[in-house]
């Protein structure tokens, strides 16, 4: 198609060029649907939101990527004539490698401000809101304009950016990817204490959604990884967590009456052991990482109660008892550890304390009791194949 067929398509890419000019709270951008030129201008402009009739979009966008091509041939290059047609066309269509890649150059060459392009890409985010493209070149503009680590002002603008698409747009990984990049830029504890409220929300709200119980994830594993690094961190940043994971975890661990009592007494000893360090305040990292682990495998357990037959819910559990495990192994070695470190002068290991010698094993058989009521409990119409297959996975879990 010749540029020459649509010579409207200048004043167009003129017009929403000024728009984003004018308007610095321009916040959206919507395609109307209007099937024939009515002889005026297809761009309109109202409560922050830019629209453009959908007859013009075709020819806009060809137009837009045949000037663009012919711009990127010529040896001499004249980069002012660039922003308004990558404008019109990333707005159509944000998924072109190569035109972020041109916006990149006039960054680089300070042909338009790093500020500007974090308002303009979170105007396509508001009609893409799953596309990679844009989160990629997002995570640039903040990079190269030196805003990383990001302050607390740009990072709840990334945050609301974030569970706005998210929102917008099931199974957002490009999204929540996003959203683990801007906290682990930070690395703030207090940031993802916040995060891990905000989410068990979300998750409520989107049980069907697999995306935010993986971003969940990523949230549990940096609690767990600081609270085995120094849980003070945790205790100055919010008690109330500290006081979640003791519930949780004396809630988990407390015997039962039904029927399981192999190793009852060993599960007391440590549930005592616990209300004692919690009241003393002498918390070890052991106790509050897997009463986080705990908190999550009770919510996890609410959320199946609530909302029977979501597949996402179940996945999630897989992964609950997965960091469990890892715990458990991580708790063995260190057991085993200070077994080899207590000896005689003769080299001979001392005599353990038989309440203590199997902690790591009657742990995971406190979980493999619990995870087998919870598969007779939701063995429904619902949830059975699912309860079927939680089913055949703890058979494994042991091996």
């Amino acid at each position: 198609m010749d540029c020459n067929l649509f010579p409207a398509g200048e004043r167009i890419l003129a017009d929403i060029e000024s728009i984003f000019k004018k308007d610095l709270k321009l916040n959206e951008f919507v395609i109307t649907l209007v099937e024939m030129n009515e002889n005026k201008s297809p761009v309109n402009h109202m409560d922050h939101c830019l629209c453009l009739e959908s007859w013009c979009v075709p020819y806009l966008y060809n137009y837009t990527h045949i000037r663009l091509k012919e711009l990127r041939k010529q040896k001499k290059r004249d980069l002012s004539g660039h922003n308004k047609l990558l404008i019109g066309a990333l707005l159509l269509n944000p998924d072109v490698t190569l035109f972020w890649n041109m916006r990149r150059e006039l960054v680089t060459n300070l042909r338009i401000d790093p500020q500007f392009e974090l308002q303009f890409t979170s105007v396509i985010l508001s009609r893409k809101p799953k596309s990679p493209e844009v989160f990629s070149y997002r995570k640039w503009v903040l990079t190269v304009s030196n805003s990383v680590p990001l302050d607390p002002v740009l990072l709840a603008n990334e945050l609301q950016i974030c569970e706005l698409a998210a929102n917008r747009y099931h199974s957002n990984y490009s999204a929540w990817n996003h959203r683990i990049w801007c906290l682990e830029s930070v690395s703030d504890p207090s940031i993802y204490i916040e995060e891990w409220e905000k989410s068990r929300h979300w998750v409520s709200s989107h049980v069907s959604d697999y995306s935010g119980f993986h971003y969940r994830q990523k949230v549990l594993q940096y609690l767990v990884k600081v609270s085995t690094s120094d849980v003070k961190i945790l205790k100055k940043c919010d008690s109330s967590l500290i006081k979640v994971a003791i519930n949780s975890l004396q809630q988990f661990l407390h015997p039962t009456d039904d029927g399981f009592v192999g190793n009852d007494y060993k599960l007391t000893t440590v549930t005592k052991k616990i209300l004692k360090d919690s009241k003393s305040c002498q918390l070890s990292f052991e106790s509050i990482e897997l009463g986080l682990i705990a908190s999550e495998l009770l919510f996890n357990t609410d959320l199946l109660v609530t909302f029977p037959g979501h597949e996402a819910i179940w996945c999630h559990r897989r992964f609950i008892i997965y960091v469990y495990k890892k715990f458990i192994n991580k708790l063995k070695m260190q057991i085993e550890k200070e077994a080899n470190i207590h000896k005689d002068s003769n080299g001979v290991p001392v005599e353990k304390d038989p309440k203590f010698e199997c902690i790591s094993e009657s742990l995971l058989q406190r979980l493999i009791q619990f995870e087998e009521m919870i598969c007779i409990q939701f063995k429904t119409d619902f949830d059975s194949v699912y309860s079927d297959r939680h089913s055949f996975r703890l058979n494994n879990l042991t091996r």
